[in-house]
């Protein structure tokens, strides 16, 4: 399951293990989504955080980040942004969001996407 909540620069993933248990939080930093025909779009920011149950936050994907900035393809400015993205998510987590323990009922069918929705 996946919260984005409008103003956030990041949504909340919610993961389940394959017998159905709750297994944590993965906060995916990305730019404000922007509505089109089809939904949503939003562009990934590289840095991301994941909460195991029980365990403490951790930073993933630094080192994508860095490696991005060494290319030139995000600049020193927009890092430290989203490094600040970052330490706001591990001073005010975002998490538990009160779904961890909702399952869809038995039964349910993946909905078929409209035509053309991979378009841009």
């Amino acid at each position: 399951m996946r919260f984005t909540r409008r103003g956030d620069p990041y949504s909340v993933f919610l993961f389940t293990n394959q017998d159905g248990t709750f297994r944590g939080w993965y906060v995916n930093i990305e730019r404000l989504q922007q509505r089109t025909p089809f939904g949503f779009d939003y562009e990934d920011e590289l840095l991301d955080v994941w909460v195991a149950r029980g365990a403490e936050p951790e930073l993933l994907d630094e080192d994508e980040l860095e490696e991005a900035v060494r290319r030139g393809f995000v600049s020193d400015e927009r890092a430290a942004e989203i490094r600040a993205v970052a330490d706001h998510i591990l001073a005010n987590p975002p998490w538990p969001t009160g779904w961890e323990e909702w399952r869809p009922e038995p039964g349910w069918q993946v909905p078929d996407l409209p035509p053309g929705w991979h378009l841009t």
